[in-house]
C-alpha cells in the first residue's frame, strides 16, 4: 500500500510587498471614508508586544501589523482581518459590539474594492471571486484551505472563525 503523502508549497511574499498591498487597501478605505490615510508599518517582535497582532496609534496615524509569527508568515487573510480591526479603532477605542460591526463593514469594503481580487490572488497563490477561493497548483495549502472556508461564511461567522484560528495558533 502506498502511503498518502501531502505536500505543502509555501510561497513567501516579501515584507515590502505585504506592506505595500496592505497600505494600498488601507488608503482605498480611508479615501472612501474621507479619512486621512496613515502609515502602515510592520509590528516587530519584542517582549512588550508578544501576541499582539496590530496597533492603531493616534487614530490611524500609524498602524502596525505583525507580518510574521515565530518566523512564519501570517496568512494574507489574517493580515487583512487585522488591518480591518485596526482601522475600526479609528472610530471605536474599545472592543464593543459597535466596534465589531464596523470591523465587519470595513472587511466587506475591502472585498468590494476593484483591485481586491488581483491582490488576493497575488498574496495567496489562489483565485478569489465573489466570496470563493479556488486553490491553484503550487499554492500554500494551509493558507488557501483556511481562506477558502472563511470566504464562504457569513459576516457574523467570519469574526468567530478568525478569532478561533488565531486562538488555535496561540496569538489571542
Amino acid at each position: 500500500m502506498t502511503p498518502n503523502i501531502q505536500y505543502t508549497f509555501v510561497t513567501m511574499i516579501s515584507r515590502e510587498s505585504l506592506l505595500q498591498n496592505l497600505t494600498f487597501l488601507a488608503t482605498q478605505i480611508c479615501n472612501n471614508r474621507r479619512w486621512v490615510p496613515g502609515k502602515i508599518v510592520e509590528l516587530l517582535d519584542n517582549p512588550t508586544n508578544a501576541g499582539v497582532l496590530g496597533r492603531n496609534i493616534q487614530k490611524g496615524n500609524i498602524i502596525q501589523i505583525r507580518l510574521y509569527d515565530n518566523g512564519n508568515q501570517i496568512e494574507w487573510y489574517h493580515l487583512v482581518g487585522t488591518l480591518a480591526h485596526e482601522l475600526a479603532h479609528n472610530l471605536f477605542a474599545n472592543h464593543s459590539p459597535e466596534f465589531y460591526k464596523e470591523m465587519n463593514k470595513i472587511h466587506d469594503e475591502f472585498e468590494k474594492l476593484d483591485d481586491y481580487e488581483k491582490i488576493f490572488s497575488e498574496m495567496t497563490g489562489s483565485y478569489y471571486s465573489k466570496g470563493y477561493s479556488i486553490v491553484s497548483k503550487g499554492a500554500n495549502t494551509k493558507s488557501t484551505t483556511c481562506t477558502k472556508s472563511i470566504c464562504k461564511d457569513t459576516r457574523e461567522q467570519r469574526r468567530s472563525k478568525i478569532l478561533t484560528a488565531l486562538h488555535n495558533r496561540g496569538l489571542v
